[in-house]
């Protein structure tokens, strides 16, 4: 199939600019490092409907399990109790709602708009864009989302699945979302039986 260049459909991966973003929480969930270590990864899109730079691009803030966690830390598994509480009290979940697990608190994070402040680090050489847990993360100014998420058409490496709109009212059980039919996919492995990429 031939082809023509088309500059437009490339992505920016450069630094993020200093300053604040408006931002929808994509996704939300606890993962591992190789090495072991458990920490609360919050994945934020910069939000298409408000005029600011980077939109669609992905900023990543993450909140680690401590290791002499206190009464509060170990609610949430261990992890930093007052990050995550600044976190809700900025995507706008009233206080004082109750939530039976961890995922269950980090599903009704998603779909929801924060502000956060990014600034730059340094890290292993590199010069990386950082969201501060502490004073970066604030409620939006725009409460109304009209985000629209990336389509694969528009951008194969972004997730198609589409992000739930999620007013400020009280936090509710999350619906059980249907995958659909898997049966349509084959498995591929290589001829030593390892996924071949």
């Amino acid at each position: 199939m031939a082809f023509g260049t088309n500059y437009s459909a490339a992505q920016d991966y450069s630094l993020i600019p200093q300053g604040e973003y408006e931002c929808m929480i994509a996704n939300a969930g606890v993962s591992e490092t190789k090495s072991g270590a458990r920490k609360v990864s919050i994945h934020l899109v910069i939000r298409n409907d408000v005029q600011q730079q980077c939109v669609n691009r992905y900023l990543f803030l993450d909140i680690w399990r401590k290791k002499e966690p206190n009464e509060n830390d170990e609610q949430v598994e261990g992890f930093n109790f007052a990050q995550l509480m600044n976190v809700a009290r900025a995507a706008r979940i009233p206080d004082g709602t109750s939530f039976e697990t961890l995922d269950q608190f980090l599903e009704t994070l998603i779909g929801r708009c924060i502000r956060a402040t990014v600034s730059h680090r340094e890290w292993n050489g590199k010069v990386m864009e950082s969201v501060d847990q502490l004073r970066g993360i604030q409620e939006t100014r725009f409460p109304e989302c009209r985000h629209k998420q990336k389509t694969a058409a528009q951008s194969p490496a972004y997730d198609t699945h589409t992000v739930p709109q999620r007013s400020a009212a009280p936090a509710a059980a999350p619906a059980p979302q249907n995958i659909g039919n898997l049966s349509d996919f084959e498995e591929i492995l290589g001829s030593d039986g390892d996924i071949p990429f």
